[in-house]
């Protein structure tokens, strides 16, 4: 971005990239846009993933996956129930 954006690409609009809303980013990949502090970040300047916390990928109870389409989590630890 900062070959796009020059000089405008400051610690102040990497901050407001990085503390995009949800809401922010699900219009970014509905519409190919969004609007970050005056400047328009548009399609292929943006990474996104989605994953769960760190506290469940290193969990022992929780499997976790994550792609752009889905999300699972499933609890592993066995009981005399699932037994």
């Amino acid at each position: 971005m900062g070959q796009a954006f020059g000089k405008k690409f400051d610690k102040n609009a990497k901050a407001a990239i990085e503390k995009l809303s949800s809401d922010q980013i699900r219009t970014y990949l509905k519409t190919g846009s969004v609007d970050v502090i005056g400047l328009p970040v548009v399609t292929g300047m943006l990474k996104v993933s989605k994953e769960f916390n760190e506290e469940y990928q290193k969990s022992q109870q929780w499997a976790v996956a994550s792609s752009m389409k889905s999300s699972i989590m499933l609890d592993v630890v066995q009981n005399e129930e699932l037994k």
